[in-house]
């Protein structure tokens, strides 16, 4: 499990990716006050993920929400800190069996 928590207008919301390893793929789940949530979401859906794509909670890898709240601007508006999984993120898969690397 990997999450953080952000300050959204003095509301904590968690954030979190159930993910073993930094690049692994999963869905993320927010909990908090439904607006700021929302706040949240919609600003997240709008930056970008650590290779340049637009974020997508849907698909979404620890590696891209370390990246986007870890920027100065997530700093200020959001006050993120990572609560769970800093090991995720030195914990990457194995590539798949045959590929060039």
């Amino acid at each position: 499990m990997f999450k953080y928590q952000c300050t959204v207008h003095g509301d904590k919301v968690d954030i979190s990716v159930n993910a073993s390893h930094a690049d692994e793929v999963a869905a993320c789940a927010m909990f908090g006050p439904k607006t700021a949530v929302s706040e949240l979401r919609i600003w997240l859906e709008r930056q970008y993920g650590i290779y340049g794509h637009l974020f997508d909670l849907g698909n979404a890898t620890p590696l891209d929400l370390h990246a986007i709240l870890s920027s100065p601007t997530a700093k200020e508006l959001y006050s993120p800190s990572l609560i769970e999984g800093n090991d995720v993120l030195t914990n990457r898969s194995e590539p798949p069996e045959g590929a060039v690397t």
